[in-house]
């Protein structure tokens, strides 16, 4: 009985430790570096650079195709995916704070298999080409993606492309 304890809080303690890890991005091209908030665990998603995972929020990082960044999210190619969304599906697009502009976060809300998802894609407009950073969970976790994209964008650096210069909703 006592090893059964003594293992259990073992890893527990393993676990806590690994969660405590916070994650830095440091990329050559385009130039940037950011940091992943602690609780997140690596993943691998195939259409993205950086994967990670904290219960059931993913959070990724891809850096967009062309050497031109995109203004807004309608701009990137890369991120119309939403029109082969289910029906029934939400889609706006808000505005997040990077530094001191406003950047696009696409908003997509849809039922997947009886659960209401929210998937949150921000693109900032890096030179010489944009990245978006992705975060996709239960609807229920809505404050804490939301919270996670604000940490990730306030420890962005890295040079900016064109911004949006639409008014903030």
């Amino acid at each position: 009985m006592q090893d059964c304890a003594g293992k259990s809080r073992y890893v527990r303690c393993v676990l806590a430790l690994l969660l405590a890890v916070q994650f830095t991005i440091d990329e050559p091209d385009p130039p940037f570096r950011l940091s992943i908030p602690p609780g997140y665990a690596l993943a691998q998603e195939k259409t993205a650079r950086h994967a990670f995972r904290k219960q059931e929020i993913g959070l990724s990082v891809a850096i967009l195709a062309g050497a031109i960044p995109p203004t807004t999210v309608a701009d990137a190619p890369e991120l119309r995916g939403f029109k082969l969304l289910p029906p029934g599906a939400t889609y706006r697009v808000v505005r997040e704070r990077w530094r001191d502009v406003d950047v696009d976060v696409s908003e997509t809300r849809y039922d997947l298999l009886g659960s209401q998802t929210l998937v949150l894609v921000a693109v900032i407009p890096l030179l010489p080409r944009a990245i978006s950073i992705r975060l996709h969970g239960p609807i229920s976790s809505e404050s804490e993606m939301r919270a996670d994209l604000r940490k990730v964008l306030s420890s962005l650096e890295g040079v900016a492309g064109r911004m949006s210069s639409h008014p903030p909703e």
